[in-house]
């Protein structure tokens, strides 16, 4: 008998990728040890702005070429490193990279050049206010003897460039090690950028020996003054209770102080506690203004996070069509999980017209980031000829993948 497949499901929930996932700690543009992600799947690449948004994300995007969908390759990423750098729109890019599941989340950090009064161009993006410099010095790998010849005269700021020069092999060959010993050196002088840095090393075991408890003691120093990243990682720390004690309280203190100076990745993880009521009491209220900040500022995951408050009505009024523009643009950054919430929408006509071609797409965009409710979306639309050619075969191989990941879903669909 031929089995009955019953019709897809539209998600009405967060996807498992909501808040606080397997939080790695990358270091610096690509990471010290970039053969860890080499040739896995990118899910998503973000972009977070450190300062003012004076250029604007699309003509970054132009530029980098290591796209949702693609494998990881350290080449690529530094090919992108260096077309940023020669484009003249940023004075400082990192790359940090982090494991979720069996793919790779990428995040270009930028420091946008100043806009300059006298460009027409530049007042506009910056509603009229010239941004101010940033702080701490440029990084320009070409520069590498200038920071050799500053470290050498004890300038912790040469110090902890050089540092970061050796860690990301830009301007000499890499050397985690020696990276690791300038870091040191302008972290004993209080420079906070290289105390957040070396404290990143001891944590992941990058050019010395893994020491979580020596990790955090470095992050503390650089986060009680005030730098936002060691906030966010020191605040991780406490989540996971990885070289202190575990104390979600201690770790929302942090992220809130981070999310203050307008760091949009600790405004996202300010937001899931709020949310779920972790390390503060619950506030689905509070929860949606922090994700509204994160996602203003271009942040994917913060942006499918206010997409499903929208659509559940959860802190905020209940509204489907604000939901799919949420959904929507953390989509096209590579989101699986509202990739697989939009192709819901379309599906179900909810928040816009029903178009079971276009919720294939975004299922499938999702399975194949390997997102399993997404595959068996995928798979039973191709069973039953929504939106796709019927294809039964194609439809079994999708719910296949989905039940192997144990999908109660499809694992039920071989028991019609």
């Amino acid at each position: 008998m031929k089995p009955n497949f019953s019709q897809p499901s539209p998600p009405r929930r967060f996807a498992r990728a909501a808040f606080l996932l397997a939080i790695a700690f990358g270091v610096l543009a690509g990471g010290l040890r970039a053969q860890d992600f080499e040739g896995k799947n990118i899910s998503t690449v973000d972009i977070r702005y450190n300062g003012p948004k004076t250029v604007d994300e699309a003509s970054l995007r132009k530029l980098i070429s290591s796209k949702a969908g693609t494998a990881f390759s350290a080449e690529r990423i530094q090919a992108d490193v260096d077309a940023i750098g020669k484009s003249g729109l940023v004075v400082d890019i990192s790359f940090f990279a982090e494991t979720v599941g069996d793919s790779v989340r990428l995040i270009a950090e930028i420091a946008p050049r100043p806009a300059r009064a006298d460009n027409p161009a530049d007042r506009a993006v910056s509603n009229g206010a010239p941004a101010k410099p940033r702080a701490i010095d440029e990084f320009d790998p070409l520069k590498f003897e200038d920071y050799q010849a500053k470290a050498a005269q004890g300038e912790a700021r040469g110090q902890a460039l050089l540092g970061r020069c050796f860690a990301t092999g830009q301007g000499v060959a890499q050397n985690p090690t020696e990276a690791v010993k300038w870091f040191r050196k302008a972290a004993e002088q209080g420079d906070t950028e290289a105390q957040c840095n070396l404290g990143l090393c001891h944590l992941k075991g990058m050019g010395v020996e893994k020491d979580a408890a020596e990790g955090v003691k470095w992050l503390s120093r650089a986060a009680a003054q005030g730098f936002a990243e060691a906030q966010l990682k020191l605040g991780c720390c406490y989540y996971h209770g990885e070289g202190v004690g575990y104390d979600r309280a201690e770790a929302a203190k942090w992220f809130r102080m981070a999310a203050d100076q307008g760091h949009a990745e600790a405004q996202c993880y300010l937001g899931g506690c709020y949310y779920q009521g972790t390390g503060v009491a619950r506030d689905a209220a509070e929860s949606v203004t922090w994700f509204r900040m994160a996602a203003a500022q271009g942040h994917a995951g913060a942006q499918f996070n206010l997409g499903v408050c929208h659509r559940s009505g959860e802190g905020v009024e209940q509204d489907f069509e604000e939901a799919v523009k949420w959904f929507l643009k953390a989509a096209e950054q590579g989101n699986a999980g509202a990739q697989l919430n939009l192709g819901g929408c379309y599906h179900s006509g909810e928040g816009i017209e029903q178009d079971f071609e276009e919720a294939v797409k975004w299922y499938r965009k999702a399975a194949e980031q390997g997102l399993a409710e997404a595959q068996c979306c995928l798979g039973i639309c191709y069973l039953n000829g929504d939106g796709v050619a019927k294809d039964t075969a194609e439809g079994m191989r999708w719910l296949r993948k989905a039940a192997e990941q144990g999908n109660a879903k499809a694992q039920s669909e071989f028991d019609h």
